[in-house]
């Protein structure tokens, strides 16, 4: 019985979730690569997916450093001046992930589904060159 309550409970938050809206006054863009599925990114469904926010500001992104595991979501966050998020290194994009050149207030989200190292980059005008890179460690769950 206590079993069956939980399932009704758990049930009825999932639905009261589905039909929630929330409304944001920021523009944002999404890295339109649609998340895998759990079962193909190496995700145990017991495992919660977590969303870390990245600052982005003048010529910084703060935290510069971060680890993830498979499955989380980065949310970078112009806090001010106008920015890229840009994957790449030695100040030279491949545009792999790409937000695109945006001033603030901007949020760019990616979902990151492969375990590895995403270095990234400010690729407007000589943002790099001053420092403004990060490096994502991405851990399988």
């Amino acid at each position: 019985m206590r079993i069956h309550s939980l399932c009704i409970f758990l049930a009825s938050l999932l639905l009261l979730g589905a039909c929630s809206s929330t409304t944001s006054s920021t523009k944002s863009a999404d890295s339109g690569v649609p998340p895998a599925p759990a079962e193909e990114a190496g995700v145990d469904a017991g495992d919660t997916a977590a969303t870390h926010t990245v600052s982005v500001t003048n010529f910084a992104y703060m935290p510069a450093e971060l680890t993830i595991k498979v499955g989380d979501t980065v949310e970078w966050v112009w806090e001010e001046g106008t920015h890229t998020v840009s994957s790449g290194t030695d100040c030279v994009a491949d545009k792999k992930i790409e937000s695109g050149q945006h001033a603030a207030p901007f949020t760019f989200t990616h979902t990151f589904t492969e375990p590895g190292t995403m270095s990234y980059l400010c690729a407007y005008m000589e943002h790099c060159a001053k420092g403004q890179t990060g490096v994502i460690s991405i851990k399988a769950k």
